[in-house]
């Protein structure tokens, strides 16, 4: 249980992140299967007819409710310190979030045995279209009806590894308005957005994870490797060197913070390779 509460506490606190996906987190920490079948699996059926012992089941518990909680933690504990962070030392915050990452993306690659030449062009696909997708840049108004709407097209990212639900609300305009909703939590104003946004978003999961869920059960292999292809193709708005945080996309060698970063990124690299391995060390006893 509380493993899965990490889980989910870390699928929160990348959701708030624009560039990374809760969907990401749960595919390279090895639950977006469970994860998507589950969502996929609620009987709005039963609910309305007040089936609520058939629905409840239907939930999955054991599982959605651990990571429920750690989701709702990560969200709401997180939202200031990423705030800060991403506004006082970003550089920093974005040379972490690429290295986690790239590198989880590809120790899981290795760890299912996928890095091989008949995957490369499915792999290939989805980095073409992580690329692409980071490039769109369409602005919603703000009312109640694109509030619903930015919440529904948000929630595609909880399930879809490497399209961010934060870069999508940032995209479309609406990252900062949510955000800010969250830190007015308690007022009329920033709880209606929170509450139609979350409508938005509940009616966009249950719609989109069912689809998904049959595509997992047939077509499992080249669904994740297109879906790992969108993580790696999306990395690029992580590099911490151009994206408008520094004049170019290659660090400058003489500027003691971009070598700091460097120092940084290669450290963080290091010892994400040794923890895998010691976890894979212990899975195997």
């Amino acid at each position: 249980m509380l493993k899965l509460m990490l889980k989910g506490f870390l699928m929160g606190a990348a959701d708030l992140v624009p560039g990374i996906s809760g969907g990401t987190v749960a595919l390279i920490t090895g639950i977006y299967a469970e994860f998507v079948s589950t969502i996929g699996s609620v009987s709005i059926k039963d609910l309305l007819r007040l089936r609520f012992k058939s629905f409840y089941k239907s939930l999955n518990p054991s599982f959605i409710f651990p990571l429920g909680a750690g989701i709702l933690v990560g969200i709401l504990s997180l939202s200031r310190v990423m705030k800060l962070l991403l506004s006082e030392y970003p550089l920093y915050t974005w040379a972490v979030f690429f290295v986690l990452v790239l590198t989880s993306t590809i120790l899981f690659l290795i760890k299912r045995r996928w890095l091989k030449v008949e995957n490369m062009f499915l792999l290939f696909l989805g980095v073409l279209a992580g690329f692409l997708v980071t490039k769109i840049n369409i602005a919603f108004p703000q009312n109640l009806f694109f509030t619903f709407l930015a919440g529904f097209v948000g929630s595609f990212a909880m399930i879809l590894p490497g399209i961010s639900g934060s870069f999508i609300l940032l995209i479309i305009g609406y990252y900062e308005v949510i955000l800010d909703a969250l830190h007015a939590l308690k007022t009329f104003d920033g709880f209606m957005t929170i509450a139609i946004f979350g409508i938005g978003f509940g009616v966009g999961i249950l719609a989109f994870s069912r689809f998904l869920k049959v595509l997992l059960r047939t077509r499992e292999r080249e669904v994740l490797l297109i879906f790992l292809g969108l993580v790696l193709g999306a990395c690029r708005v992580l590099w911490p060197f151009g994206q408008g945080r520094a004049a170019s996309i290659i660090p400058d060698f003489s500027n003691n913070q971009h070598l700091m970063i460097i120092f940084l990124m290669i450290s963080l690299t290091i010892s994400i390779i040794v923890l895998n391995k010691f976890i894979s060390k212990i899975d195997l006893k």
